[in-house]
């Protein structure tokens, strides 16, 4: 999806990049592509829901974005209060612009199940998991305005055994252990913002991910599903380009219930073929969840990765111009 709906960048510079695709079965396809040293989930929330209020004309107010960088400054002195583990070069790591064959695959969990998940989690239960950019988000002191626009994304981590978290284990155990890293808070928060200033940023892992390492980044409750540009709700959206095996995706399903829609990508055993056809099948298979075995393409220092693509439906028949077609 990445090669046919969001343009490439070769330029460190580019922080934003829009492509805007025409289907012959009356869809369009949006994809963007930000920087991600500057955007975040949130922040990239806040980029569409603005735009799309100016292209509708909304009369609500506008809220202006937060560009107040010092509230993330580094402490002085500072003070390094964790070891942070996840911002540390791994020798399992892949090396940058390794590539790897894999499969994504689209799972929808209707609330029926995400209850059941939750109730197997103890009396105590458990709430939805947030990725670390909203869970940290709140917790820091005082918090970040909720117009705050950069990258504020911190990774924690929780590390077991197959055998701890394995088909036999107690989904209960699981829960706390994982409860535990995301629940970090402000204190957590400033020692990685000192630990960052005080290291040689050039030295950090860019991959950041082992070949054992399981990846869940929450997308949950942001509001994608809100950017209509005119052209009425987007059916699908979803990230543009999973970078390697072992990354899983939340997202909230465009049926605006409780529903959770985990996007996954597993390693394969056989290499794949080529991602023009599957990513038709996003266009085309509404009732399904498609699965889609594409080719990791390779990665460098200038990939922009906060990558997304929004699908309109019908909009084409009401744009005037039709600058590319793809049959679906």
């Amino acid at each position: 999806m990445r090669n046919l709906f969001v343009p490439p960048a070769d330029d460190p510079r580019v922080l934003l990049m829009l492509q805007l695709t025409y289907l012959r079965c009356g869809g369009v396809v949006l994809g963007t592509a930000m920087h991600h040293a500057v955007v975040d989930a949130r922040s990239a929330c806040h980029f569409m829901e603005t735009w799309a209020a100016l292209a509708r004309g909304s009369p609500d107010p506008i809220v202006p974005p937060f560009l107040d960088r010092t509230l993330l400054r580094a402490r002085s002195p500072p003070s390094v209060t964790y070891d942070h583990v996840e911002y540390k070069p791994d020798r399992a790591a892949r090396p940058p612009g390794a590539a790897s064959d894999y499969a994504a695959a689209i799972l929808t969990l209707s609330k029926r199940q995400v209850d059941g998940l939750k109730a197997r989690c103890g009396p105590a239960g458990a709430s939805a998991f947030r990725a670390i950019v909203a869970h940290v988000w709140r917790r820091l002191v005082p918090p970040l305005p909720p117009s705050y626009f950069g990258n504020a994304v911190i990774r924690t981590s929780v590390n077991a055994r197959v055998e701890e978290v394995g088909v036999g284990a107690s989904l209960a155990c699981v829960a706390r252990r994982i409860r535990g890293a995301t629940s970090q808070g402000d204190e957590y928060a400033r020692s990685l913002i000192d630990c960052l200033e005080s290291t040689d940023m050039m030295k950090l892992p860019r991959s950041g991910v082992s070949r054992s390492s399981l990846r869940v980044i929450s997308w949950l409750g942001m509001s994608m599903y809100d950017a209509d540009l005119g052209w009425g709700e987007p059916t699908f959206m979803g990230p543009a380009l999973m970078y390697y095996s072992g990354f899983v995706y939340l997202m909230n399903s465009p049926a605006r219930t409780t529903a959770a829609s985990p996007s996954s990508s597993r390693s394969s055993p056989t290499p794949c073929p080529p991602s023009r056809r599957s990513s038709s099948r996003i266009c085309t298979d509404r009732l399904r969840p498609p699965i889609i075995p594409v080719n990791c393409i390779e990665l460098n220092m200038y990939v922009i990765s906060s990558s997304t693509l929004h699908w309109y439906p019908a909009s084409s028949t009401i744009l005037p111009l039709v600058r590319s077609k793809l049959a679906c």
